[in-house]
């Protein structure tokens, strides 16, 4: 909150009952008044909106004291740790969907279906995108502000060239990637038909997709184990190194980048983000696409989310949610998207709004990737964060042909599941 003093003289005395004035009110605030903190993502100019929302839901709710609080990410979640660990922390906070989970599962977070339920127009959210946000029982813990979808980036201008069509399934995506990989005399790549980051974490990330695609991914929240070393796990590692190694021979990963999506050194780019909606691409036709199945029909798209969620140490949680729910208002986060230039809306009513939001030739596409089915972004599950690197480190070892798949298969899940059970134990005592 902030305050102006007067510049008008006064006596001392006065003065100094007004100063004492202040002090008392500072630390004995109107019993009426119920004050309420909301910790939320320092997104870069966003300072001048905030403060206008906080101005707004105060006068417009005299018996509440909202206190908006902007942070970085990495500042945020560690005062988070901190304040769970005393018990006094802000009333509501952000966090992505990603990692929403595993304050679900630290009891960080309270569920808010008793308000939501209540909401008239609770249906404008994406269902998929709520799914994210629920516990093993089904109860939300958390409602989205900004969203944003996770595709692959093509290149049409190199499929057109080379007189290939685009893939429907994954046998089309390593012939399409093996067509559109050039090398040089020298063995150099010079067009990467298809990049991936290649490291541990996007492997990881990738066999959950590939999995789900089959039936059913390698971790769920709830689940004691991992099921990795299954015939689905042997389909989705055998796919993963033959695409990465038709489309980045010799295991060169230089392509994986925007700039080489446009200037046509690269065909196809995984994992690709909002970023792409703003790019500057002159007259290269480049295509946002859903991640293809193993079969026609079967593509996806990963999603990720900017949430608001409901603290449950908070003492007032009927004022906690009047704030939440003010604070995901269209006409309120309209400001935030016009501000922070990238996430996409969450409500879909909002959708038809996209081209006078963002004045981009990419950014109706981006939004119509969101009538695909929307996975999350990795497995969601308590101690994901814990073992996920684990397993990917030793798949990446078979990728490479460094290992056999089946032996690392076997391995990563016993050595994911050691550990799964050791955090489980030590979280429940």
């Amino acid at each position: 909150m902030y305050h102006r003093l007067s510049s008008r003289k006064t006596s001392p005395i006065v003065a100094l009952f007004f100063s004492l004035a202040l002090v008392l009110t500072a630390a004995f605030p109107s019993a009426a008044q119920t004050p309420i903190s909301m910790w939320i993502y320092h997104a870069p100019g966003t300072e001048a909106w905030a403060e206008a929302f906080e101005a707004d839901f105060n006068e417009a709710n005299p018996d509440i004291e909202l206190d908006v609080v902007l942070s970085s990410f990495s500042e945020l979640r560690e005062k988070l740790l901190v304040a769970s660990a005393t018990g006094v922390g802000p009333d509501l906070a952000y966090m992505p969907s990603n990692l929403m989970v595993e304050w679900i599962t630290q009891g960080i977070s309270r569920p808010i279906d008793e308000y939501v339920d209540k909401m008239a127009d609770r249906d404008d959210f994406l269902p998929d995108v709520l799914d994210a946000l629920r516990d093993e029982k089904g109860r939300l813990h958390a409602l989205p502000y900004g969203m944003w979808p996770i595709f692959d980036l093509y290149n049409a201008d190199v499929f057109e060239q080379n007189g290939v069509a685009f893939p429907q399934d994954w046998e089309e995506l390593i012939a399409a990637a093996r067509a559109n990989t050039r090398l040089g005399s020298d063995g150099v790549v010079e067009r990467f038909g298809y990049t991936s980051s290649a490291n541990n974490l996007i492997l990881i990330y990738d066999m959950h997709m590939y999995m789900e695609q089959l039936g059913q991914g390698l971790l769920y929240i709830g689940d004691s184990n991992v099921t990795l070393n299954n015939e689905r796990g042997h389909q989705a590692l055998d796919f993963i190194q033959e695409l990465w190694a038709t489309g980045m021979p010799n295991f060169a990963t230089g392509g994986h980048s925007y700039d080489g999506v446009v200037n046509g050194s690269t065909a196809i780019m995984s994992a690709a983000t909002y970023p792409a909606m703003t790019l500057d691409v002159g007259s290269t036709n480049l295509s946002l696409r859903s991640v293809v199945g193993p079969e026609p029909g079967q593509d996806v798209v990963r999603h990720n989310a900017g949430n608001i969620y409901m603290l449950a140490t908070t003492e007032h949680p009927d004022e906690a949610w009047r704030a939440m729910e003010a604070f995901l208002q269209a006409d309120v986060l309209r400001g935030f998207y016009e501000i922070q230039g990238q996430w996409l809306p969450v409500r879909r009513s909002m959708f038809n709004e996209i081209q006078e939001l963002y004045p981009y030739a990419l950014a109706p596409e981006m939004v119509a990737l969101f009538n695909k089915p929307l996975y999350t972004y990795g497995a969601r599950h308590g101690y994901w964060g814990k073992v996920h690197s684990l397993g990917g480190d030793i798949l990446l070892k078979a990728v490479k042909g460094e290992t056999g798949n089946s032996a690392a298969l076997e391995e990563a899940e016993r050595v994911m599941n050691s550990v799964l059970r050791e955090e489980i134990a030590a979280g429940r005592n």
